[in-house]
């Protein structure tokens, strides 16, 4: 659906001896039915809307027919729906139990006493897997959000009960893995990746993340089962959580990416963040250089900004495909996009482009790592000596138009990398707000567009909220050539870039004096204050 859902429920109503009355709901999320229609439902060549400009509908014959072979197997069918809030309709059907299969102990059996944490961030589907799950592993397992699986991990290691497996988002480890070193804990669950039906992400890619085990999406129960099997066979703590051990690191030393990027800052930022797991790259700014770069040189895999001045990152994507297409023996590059925002449709123009990935900015690092690790093909090389320092929050003054907690953790914990941040978007974001107004001037709608869209960017990365929704604001009014909007918007965006800017000195002392001891400021510039 293009948003809500459709579920199907089945129970039972009522059991004897001789047979059980099965009943089976269809709900949906969807606009309802008005109750003066209702009785057209069951009726053949009978239409809830018969206007020729419906958007959904068919020939009137479906739920007829349901409604004939439901009455014939001695069951009755019926609808129940609410305007706006969707419709569930039902039917019953006498069956016969089936035969016992004689086995004296089901395979499953074995596995009721596993304690489990799954984690799902959407509460429809979190229901279902509740029920999926209900009388299959240990009473004691719970399904949580996101948000709160750190907290449901540290809780059952203090209790003394420890999950043994975990079902979470096959994106999701990273950052969990981070949490759980801020707090200190030192996890041996078992980690079971959930994944999209569509993603080509393959058991050995999820295996070198970390994981113990790999589930495709949509789950059933014998699915689900399975993947506990596989995770809690397995005995050796390759795949615990515990501070310091960092497998998707390892797994990504030594790659060589080439990025496409047009934004300064941007590029700074990709280059530390690759950097700091071992990672080596090589930067352009456009996409015709990135063309030219992918035919002439040989890089692991390409980071490729889909909005970029001149050719951008989708045209420069399918002219690699092509490349490739028309040269023998040459293999095929991973291009994963880095897009602004999550735009609905966003991902399917990527995959048409030929991309193979999809990560937002402001990069969450966990998320980047994890895309990289899935589709990049490496052989591990030697771990990194040291880790980089755990993430401390950091409190905030209220009239702070800084994110600093955000920031750091942008910045995997390393206050040098964040100082540095800071420093690039001070000396860019004035800069570029006077480039916006000189465009606004001269009418240059192109220049307007893109510079509101570097500022977005750049807000995005240190957390400045405020100045980051006047930058969207301002790009999207570009969009739809609103010069007047944006004008108005200006004195705005420049208060607010100056108040971001004015603050940057007292942020990098917040940051310097949560300084950790195993920060390294020998290797990196030293913060300044």
């Amino acid at each position: 659906t293009n948003k809500g859902h459709v579920g199907i429920r089945v129970s039972i109503d009522s059991q004897d001896a001789e047979a059980l009355l099965a009943r089976v709901e269809v709900e949906d999320s969807g606009m309802g039915i008005p109750p003066d229609r209702i009785d057209r439902l069951f009726k053949s060549f009978s239409q809830v809307d018969s206007s020729t400009t419906r958007k959904f509908g068919g020939t009137g014959l479906g739920l007829a027919i349901c409604k004939s072979l439901v009455e014939l197997m001695g069951g009755e069918i019926g609808v129940r729906s609410e305007i706006s809030k969707g419709t569930t309709f039902w039917f019953t059907l006498k069956l016969k139990p089936a035969a016992e299969s004689g086995s004296d102990v089901h395979p499953a059996e074995a596995l009721r006493s596993i304690r489990l944490l799954a984690v799902e961030p959407d509460p429809t589907l979190r229901r279902i897997l509740v029920e999926q799950l209900e009388g299959r592993v240990s009473p004691s397992s719970v399904v949580v959000t996101e948000s709160e699986a750190a907290e449901a991990l540290e809780a059952a290691i203090k209790e003394g009960h420890p999950f043994e497996v975990a079902l979470i988002p096959y994106l999701s480890l990273e950052s969990l893995r981070s949490a759980l070193q801020t707090r200190s804990i030192d996890s041996k669950t078992r980690f079971i990746a959930m994944i999209e039906g569509s993603d080509p992400i393959t058991e050995p890619a999820v295996i070198r993340m970390g994981y113990a085990a790999r589930l495709q999406r949509p789950l059933n129960q014998s699915r689900i089962m399975d993947a506990i099997a596989t995770a809690t066979v397995q005995r050796t703590p390759a795949n615990s959580i515990s501070p310091g051990k960092t497998p998707m690191k390892e797994a990504l030393q030594g790659l060589h990416l080439l990025v496409a990027e047009d934004n300064e800052m941007n590029q700074f930022v990709t280059r530390e963040t690759l950097r700091r797991v071992g990672c080596t790259c090589e930067i352009v700014g456009d996409g015709a250089l990135a063309v030219e770069a992918v035919r002439n040189g040989r890089y692991d895999g390409v980071l490729m900004d889909c909005q970029m001045p001149g050719m951008d990152g989708l045209e420069a994507s399918r002219r690699i495909r092509e490349h490739e297409g028309k040269t023998p023996g040459s293999r095929r590059i991973p291009i994963i996009a880095l897009t602004a925002e999550a735009i609905q449709g966003d991902r399917e123009k990527c995959l048409a482009a030929g991309m193979d990935g999809y990560v937002t900015k402001p990069i969450d690092p966990s998320i980047l790592f994890a895309t990289i690790g899935s589709l990049v093909p490496h052989t591990p090389a030697p771990p990194e000596p040291e880790k980089p320092p755990a993430v401390v929050e950091i409190p905030a003054p209220a009239e702070s138009p800084l994110d600093l907690t955000g920031l750091l953790n942008r910045c995997m914990g390393d206050v040098d990398f964040a100082c540095r941040t800071l420093e690039k978007f001070e000396k860019r974001a004035l800069a570029d707000v006077d480039r916006l107004r000189a465009g606004l001037v001269k009418g240059d709608i192109d220049n307007v567009k893109r510079l509101a869209h570097n500022l977005k960017s750049a807000a995005g990365y240190v957390g400045a909220a405020s100045m980051r929704h006047i930058a969207t604001q301002m790009e999207e009014a570009g969009e739809k050539q609103d010069l007047q909007f944006i004008e108005d918007q200006m004195p705005l965006l420049a208060i607010e870039a100056k108040r971001c800017a004015d603050h940057i000195p007292q942020a990098m002392r917040d940051l310097a004096a949560n300084r950790s001891p195993n920060d390294r400021p020998d290797e990196v510039n030293v913060c300044k204050s």
